[in-house]
């Protein structure tokens, strides 16, 4: 099974939201949006999921503009970022050609580039250098007049995971490019009256969401955390029963619950 975690430049409004959990409700096992990076995380997996990010990107064609997209999140594109993850002894060069299929529809039917990421290079690297010194790797030269570019990634799992704290943005920042490692990124974002950090925890099970937690509350006072999108059994396995509601991380956010019990977005 390869899941595609496609993040989608639009977290306000609701009728285009719960039209993106529509189009693509045959493979979406989780549905996270936010206002404040006017951002949403679509989780997807299973037999059609090429079909499903076919019919997602022609929603976004007819309906989204990045041109007139505001929120606090960095972005290339409407269809922003979709790495294709090998899940449940599925492989890499599967991933891999499920990205070659995507991308070749994206350049086809719609006319965006797309930049690939993992192997080739990091996300952070694309989106530096984007148009600039570094070229799509598939698709046109410029950006899609509408949706811009997409970044397509191969890689393995990884947790989003954001603490929001009772701090100053630049506290925040400060904190942000301390933690930065081979295992964490890490940005710092003004969401309302507190400040979010907002992770990637790359190698968790060197590094998970109870480590952040636990590391920054140290310093920080912490209002609540945030799980992004799902998590591997495997990954919550890490955290002991009784701090998994301090993180807000439970059993049915785990992808292996989803595929058994099945999704239903609180939108549809």
């Amino acid at each position: 099974m390869i899941e595609c975690v496609v993040n989608i430049s639009e977290g306000s409004n609701y009728k285009i939201l719960s039209d993106l959990a529509r189009v693509t409700n045959r493979s979406l096992l989780d549905l996270h949006f936010d206002p404040y990076h006017n951002r949403s995380v679509l989780s997807l997996a299973g037999h059609h999921l090429i079909d499903d990010l076919k019919e997602l990107s022609r929603y976004c064609l007819e309906h989204l503009d990045l041109s007139s997209h505001h929120g606090v999140h960095p972005r290339l594109g409407i269809i922003d970022v979709a790495p294709f993850i090998p899940k449940l002894q599925s492989t890499f060069e599967e991933a891999e050609e499920l990205r070659q299929r995507f991308a070749e529809f994206l350049d086809s039917e719609i006319g965006v580039p797309s930049f690939y990421y993992g192997d080739e290079r990091s996300l952070p690297y694309v989106r530096k250098h984007a148009f600039q010194d570094l070229s799509p790797d598939f698709g046109p030269s410029r950006p899609h007049p509408t949706l811009g570019a997409s970044c397509l990634g191969v890689r393995p799992p990884m947790i989003a995971y954001n603490l929001t704290l009772d701090a100053d943005i630049e506290s925040v920042r400060r904190l942000a490019a301390t933690i930065r490692s081979s295992d964490v990124r890490a940005l710092a974002f003004k969401v309302g009256e507190f400040v979010q950090l907002s992770t990637n925890l790359i190698n968790p099970s060197n590094y998970g969401p109870m480590d952040l937690y636990f590391d920054i509350r140290k310093a920080f006072k912490v209002i609540r955390g945030e799980l992004v999108g799902i998590i591997d059994e495997e990954y919550l396995a890490k955290i002991p029963p009784k701090y998994r509601p301090t993180l807000d991380i439970f059993t049915e956010d785990t992808v292996q619950s989803r595929l058994k019990h099945g999704y239903e977005s609180p939108l549809l």
